[in-house]
């Protein structure tokens, strides 16, 4: 029997709503710049925070950053720019891990931990709302938002959330960062 995708989770996660993305944008101060970091690159990009901790050195197309990411399945990985939310707190050139605090053997949960601790702080206690939970929310308003009345095509959002939907020929080539760039300037 195929297991029952619906029922898998039994924590069911919820989107940050708009109210819990001004009280964490309006405390990001009082974080520490790993943190800053993680909430803002998670908040907007959509990207899986294990997609976070991988990035190590950066793209540049016609003058736009960004970095390849996707290693939890082959179609996962892709190329995601640099939305201009993110550009502030990255060295002027990528040239190791992004987090300050990573430990060689455990890995940097250390900072999603401590960012989870921040938001609960802060007074988000639904423990249905966790990180990955900015992955369903860049989703959702990927869905919502519109460029000159037109929503997103379904090519561009698999491009930048990396969802294993594809045919066999969108494995070749990568969709440039100029076409998502507008669209992934939007999610947060």
């Amino acid at each position: 029997m195929a297991p029952d995708k619906e029922n898998d989770d039994p924590l069911k996660r919820l989107d940050f709503d708009d109210n819990d993305m001004a009280l964490v944008k309006a405390n990001l101060h009082t974080f520490d710049h790993d943190e800053r970091l993680l909430w803002v690159l998670l908040a907007s990009t959509a990207m899986r925070r294990s997609e976070a901790w991988d990035i190590t050195e950066e793209i540049r197309q016609s003058g736009i950053r960004g970095a390849t990411i996707g290693s939890k399945t082959p179609t996962s990985e892709r190329d995601i720019p640099f939305p201009d939310e993110v550009l502030p707190y990255l060295p002027s050139r990528i040239t190791g891990c992004l987090f300050h605090d990573r430990d060689p053997i455990r890995g940097p949960i250390n900072v999603g931990k401590r960012l989870m601790r921040r938001i609960r702080e802060l007074g988000i206690q639904d423990e249905r709302k966790v990180l990955h939970s900015l992955r369903h929310r860049g989703i959702t308003r990927l869905r919502e938002v519109k460029i000159n009345g037109h929503g997103i095509d379904s090519k561009v959002l698999l491009a930048i959330v990396g969802h294993e939907e594809r045919t066999v020929h969108d494995r070749y080539g990568k969709m440039p960062l100029a076409t998502t760039k507008p669209w992934i300037d939007l999610i947060y």
